[in-house]
């Protein structure tokens, strides 16, 4: 039986720790309640107000929002945010990126801004995602994670923007609409997309509409220790949610995550850049694999949190989040940060950047081994 101990720690058996730790989370929650896509030529700013390329109206409140975008550039465009078409200085924001990265990570931070900056390079298509709590009496805190693409696949490490923001509105009201903005010299061209998810604290399954996120692959594996635990290939979308717990059985062994195309892996399909415990950054060209966790114990429990834009005929652009907790009672866990892009041959094997992925595995550096994994891959369209 469990026990719980001071501090919040738990004591108990594998089973009963894999029940608290890793059980399936209810398919409840977020609903698509806004989206638009750029067509017909170039634009400077995208707002989302509501389904189908709305041009008037609102979004539908709700008590939590969850965004997906990317931008397509054409020539230099940045990506700032605006909440309600509100060009007045009511935003404050707290940022770092790839090129403040040194041997520790460095803020800045702006307040009285008329936007919240997010973009990873102005000249490199990127993706991003930004959650939000959305009570109609509080100040909006927004959290953002961008990934800027490199334009060539797996030669060149991705850049990066994490960003905490603050949006103080005059009026008591949930975000009703949504701007991204480019204040640069360029535009964002055609497929530049903003997907607007919202779920409510007591959301019902379907309960208003279908559930965005569908699962498509859970599994696991509790046997012998085994070098990675591969998924088996699961339908190809536009927008994956990658979430994953394993124990790395081996000391020093980090944590890894592989992607591949059409049920394989490729010998040098990604890139990445990369951060454990606040550190000095890392780099890696012509991989297959992001590092996701940082170095085990020998005993240590990693938890992974990936967001992956897979459309086809673009390098993949991938975000990451993992802990490695090193097993030894309150000591502290291990964070990882990691952004990367995997750029693979196209589904006709025109050798593009095209396919989709489709498949993944976890493992663990040095020779390590996985001794038991849990991954659930969520996906949508």
């Amino acid at each position: 039986m469990a026990e719980y101990k001071a501090g919040a720690r738990i004591i108990g058996t594998s089973a009963e720790r894999l029940a608290l730790n890793v059980a399936s989370p209810p398919q409840t929650s977020w609903k698509e309640i806004g989206r638009f896509k750029v067509s017909g030529g170039n634009t400077s700013d995208v707002t989302v107000r509501g389904l189908s390329n709305a041009t008037s109206g609102d979004l539908t409140d709700k008590d939590n929002l969850m965004i997906l975008y990317y931008a397509k550039k054409n020539s230099s465009a940045n990506t700032r945010w605006r909440v309600d078409l509100d060009t007045d200085d009511k935003y404050a924001i707290r940022y770092h990126n790839y090129a403040n990265v040194g041997n520790s990570l460095t803020d800045t931070a702006y307040d009285e801004q008329t936007n919240i900056m997010t973009h990873a390079g102005t000249l490199s298509d990127c993706f991003g995602t930004i959650q939000c709590v959305n009570y109609p009496t509080k100040p909006k805190l927004l959290n953002f994670v961008e990934t800027g693409g490199s334009g060539t696949g797996n030669t060149t490490p991705p850049n990066y923007t994490m960003c905490v923001g603050k949006y103080a509105p005059s009026s008591n009201q949930a975000i009703e609409q949504i701007s991204m903005i480019n204040t640069d010299s360029g535009s964002f061209a055609n497929d530049t997309e903003i997907v607007v998810l919202g779920a409510n604290n007591d959301e019902s399954d379907g309960g208003s509409g279908s559930n965005f996120w569908q699962e498509l692959y859970s599994g696991s594996t509790t046997g012998a220790s085994a070098t990675n635990f591969t998924t088996a290939q699961f339908a190809k979308k536009n927008w994956l949610w990658v979430q994953a717990t394993f124990r790395v059985s081996s000391a020093s062994g980090q944590g890894l995550m592989y992607f591949g195309e059409n049920g394989s892996f490729s010998s040098m399909g990604g890139a990445n850049r990369y951060s454990n415990n606040g550190g000095a950054e890392g780099t890696q060209n012509q991989v297959t694999y992001g590092i996701v966790a940082p170095n085990s114990d020998g005993t240590s429990w990693c938890t992974v949190e990936a967001f992956v834009m897979n459309r086809s005929g673009v390098e993949k652009l991938v975000h990451s989040y993992g802990i490695m907790d090193n097993d030894s009672g309150d000591a502290n866990s291990d964070p990882n940060r990691t952004t990367a892009t995997w750029k693979y041959t196209s589904d006709s094997g025109s050798g593009t950047a095209g396919g989709q992925l489709d498949i993944l595995k976890v493992s663990t550096a040095n020779g390590g081994n996985i001794a038991e994994a849990y991954v659930r891959v969520y996906g949508a369209d």
